[in-house]
């Protein structure tokens, strides 16, 4: 069960700084933006996001790491995850919060993390009227879910194991010891064996 944190100043500060990072953020509008804020701490195995079940929110990680994963295989038995969030990113299921549909996926904490849980109502209010806050989310959206997720797509098609590791490696620095291998090995479409394999011949 998430915990709320009511002296959130100090993370809400890394959610401004990340902002700016991709677009300045005016006083008036972050003084809006807060109030659309509240800060949780979440339990390792945790769920933000659950299959089946509408989303209202944006997250935004202050500390720890997460998984995204859908249910593959005949009978849905097994899960493969499709990214991982870590500090300074904004994990959600957009689809369900677009369409008004439940989630076809679920985000999951990988360590006890904290994070910002953004109203998605009252963030869509905010970017009409705020035009620096539609720059920012045209600048994330450019860079996380176009000139990433192009290449990441493509790797899975045209590249061996060994250069979807590799690629792995240089797109989630700091990840592969921090979250189970056969997470990894499923992120790359490998099996845990065959990622051993290619951990093992690039020592």
């Amino acid at each position: 069960m998430a915990i709320e944190i009511t002296k959130s100043e100090i993370y809400l500060k890394t959610l401004l700084d990340s902002m700016n990072s991709y677009a300045p953020i005016s006083k008036e509008t972050w003084d809006d933006f807060k109030q659309i804020c509240r800060v949780y701490e979440i339990k390792k195995d945790e769920e933000i996001v659950s299959l089946g079940v509408k989303s209202e929110s944006i997250f935004f990680v202050s500390k720890g790491i997460f998984r995204a994963y859908v249910l593959g295989g005949e009978d849905g038995e097994k899960d493969v995850v499709k990214n991982f969030f870590a500090e300074g990113r904004f994990p959600a299921s957009m689809t369900s919060m677009l369409r008004d549909e439940v989630s076809n996926f679920c985000i999951q904490a990988l360590e006890p993390s904290i994070v910002i849980k953004i109203n998605f109502k009252g963030y869509r209010e905010l970017l009409e009227k705020h035009e620096d806050l539609k720059w920012y989310h045209i600048q994330y959206i450019e860079k996380h879910w176009l000139l990433e997720r192009e290449p990441q797509e493509l790797s899975l098609l045209n590249q061996d194991a060994k250069e979807r590791y590799l690629g792995f490696l240089a797109q989630y620095p700091g990840t592969i010891d921090r979250v189970a291998l056969y997470h990894v090995a499923s992120r790359i479409g490998v099996t845990p064996t065959q990622l051993s394999r290619i951990r093992k011949d690039l020592k």
